[in-house]
């Protein structure tokens, strides 16, 4: 029975021993198939890891090798040390792995820091100051000069007043504290001012009476062109025509002078007026003085009686604007000189309900520019701009009405009410844009033109009186033809907030500088 077992055996190894042979011996060429690669070490940042399989048909094992992961500073660094312009300052990044490495790098130095405290050297009216910063973190010191002052000196005070032949003085004063300087000067003798004649002794039937200019100045005596007035019946009287505000009346020409005795009866032939003024020899009696001729929007405010005591006389008048009934073809055309028609006005950005006279919107103003215009004149966009820096810069917005009149119909091509809302979005809101166009007829065709087309402009006084008129041109003549009559009308000087000047006459830079920082944004490309 042993040897039955021990031959079984045997044969068993045998045959294992075949089949063994048979599939992996050195001659077989069969390659080894690994099943999963399995990791036995993880890598890390500075060694290798480890991964084996084992051969699925006969058992065998084998391993390879993980790279290194390498260090990973990919994340926000810590600043262990802030730079200053003395020093580097410094990053510290750590591995993001978990290993613990961590590495450096340097922060370049900084600026000075000059955010500290100042020390402040103040300038005065005539030495130079100083600003000091000492840096933060050096000794590091900026210095900024400070420019003198130079004196702010008052209004001055008169010391010594003028007189007509004798210089005066003024002294000025430094307001600047601590300071206190003067400075002198001379006030030029006055000269000698005449009035008009004044009686100083009337005439009378038995004696001769004198009338002479005296110097307005006070305190001065001088007299001039003493006249003797002979006595007698007859008395010479010289009769003038003057505005309300002191202008002679601008068609004296026209003018006859009438005499009226107290039971309006008219006493002789009226007397034309020749240069300005009327002449004539009368009987010493209470005449009442009428002008005829008058032109339309005239109106005499007063009547003076004739008397020895007053034998040189100014009749006043006064103005308005001239009704024109239905706003038809006007009984004359307008020139310098004429009182404007009153027309109807309406704003292109108001409703059309809201129509208001001239006369109304000229009431609190010292008086208007019309402007005469058409949508996509070339010289009108030229020529206006110049007249709104004029105006703007002598700061009359509250003082002067200004009107754009369209002198085409809306009705026309590139004309309409929104061609003029664009045009006149341009400009300040407070100038009013109208269409010259009324019921009947083109406020064109009412002005006195000595040359044709557009543009020209109207200024109107307080009453509406037509005081200049401006044709087309450009340029510096016509700058200085605006601002010439801006100064007439409201003074060649105005407060600004750098002081007492005259902006229209200042520096194209300067001018320029002043409107921008008013923000007048559509005139700082075009001083």
């Amino acid at each position: 029975m042993k040897k039955v077992v021990s031959g079984l055996i045997f044969a068993a190894s045998c045959l294992i021993s075949v089949l063994v042979l048979g599939a992996c011996g050195e001659t077989d060429t069969h390659a080894h198939t690994y099943g999963e690669w399995k990791t036995v070490k993880e890598p890390t940042c500075t060694e290798e890891g480890l991964q084996t399989a084992v051969c699925t048909v006969c058992g065998e094992e084998t391993e390879k090798k993980i790279a290194k992961t390498g260090h990973d500073f990919s994340g926000e660094p810590v600043e262990t040390k802030k730079a200053t312009c003395k020093e580097e300052g410094e990053l510290e990044y750590t591995c993001r792995n978990g290993c613990g490495t961590t590495k450096k790098e340097p922060i370049e130095k900084t600026e000075h820091d000059f955010s500290g405290e100042e020390t402040v050297t103040p300038a005065t009216c005539t030495e130079k100051g100083e600003r000091r910063v000492k840096c933060l973190y050096c000794d590091e010191v900026k210095r900024t000069v400070l420019s003198a002052l130079n004196h702010a000196y008052d209004e001055g005070t008169i010391v010594k007043p003028a007189t007509c032949e004798e210089e005066g003085e003024r002294v000025y004063t430094c307001t600047r504290e601590g300071c206190g300087n003067q400075k002198k000067e001379t006030i030029g003798a006055l000269g000698h001012l005449f009035g008009d004649f004044t009686v100083d002794r009337p005439s009378s039937l038995t004696e001769d009476g004198q009338k002479s200019r005296h110097c307005l100045h006070e305190g001065c005596k001088e007299v001039q062109d003493v006249t003797v007035l002979p006595k007698g019946e007859n008395v010479t009287y010289t009769v003038k025509a003057v505005r309300g505000d002191g202008r002679d009346y601008p068609f004296p020409a026209e003018l006859r002078v009438v005499l009226y005795d107290e039971n309006n009866k008219q006493i002789g032939e009226p007397y034309p007026m020749k240069d300005g003024a009327a002449e004539f020899t009368v009987k010493d009696a209470a005449y009442r003085v009428k002008l005829e001729g008058l032109r339309r929007g005239y109106r005499q405010k007063t009547e003076p009686v004739l008397s020895r005591s007053a034998v040189d006389l100014k009749i006043e008048l006064e103005a308005s604007l001239v009704e024109n009934d239905k706003e038809g073809a006007p009984t004359k055309l307008l020139g310098k000189g004429d009182p404007m028609y009153d027309f109807v006005v309406r704003d292109v950005n108001t409703d059309p309900a809201d129509q208001k006279k001239l006369s109304e919107l000229l009431k609190g103003k010292k008086g208007a520019y019309l402007y005469f215009f058409y949508v996509g004149c070339g010289s009108c966009s030229s020529q206006f701009p110049v007249f709104v820096e004029q105006y703007q810069a002598f700061g009359v917005e509250k003082d002067l009405l200004v009107l754009m009149i369209n002198v085409y119909s809306t009705g026309r091509a590139g004309q309409s009410e929104q061609d003029m809302r664009t045009y006149k979005a341009k400009y300040p809101d407070e100038i009013l844009m109208a269409s010259g166009q009324l019921e009947t007829t083109n406020i064109y065709d009412w002005v006195n033109r000595t040359y044709d087309g557009v543009p020209f402009g109207f200024f109107l006084d307080a009453e509406g009186v037509i005081d200049e008129i401006v044709p087309a041109n450009s340029g510096a003549a016509l700058r200085a033809r605006y601002g010439e009559i801006f100064s007439r009308y409201f003074g060649e000087r105005k407060e600004t907030e750098n002081g007492t000047q005259n902006t229209a006459f200042l520096p194209g830079e300067e001018k320029k500088t002043f409107l921008c920082a008013k923000k007048r944004s559509a005139f700082c490309g075009k001083v």
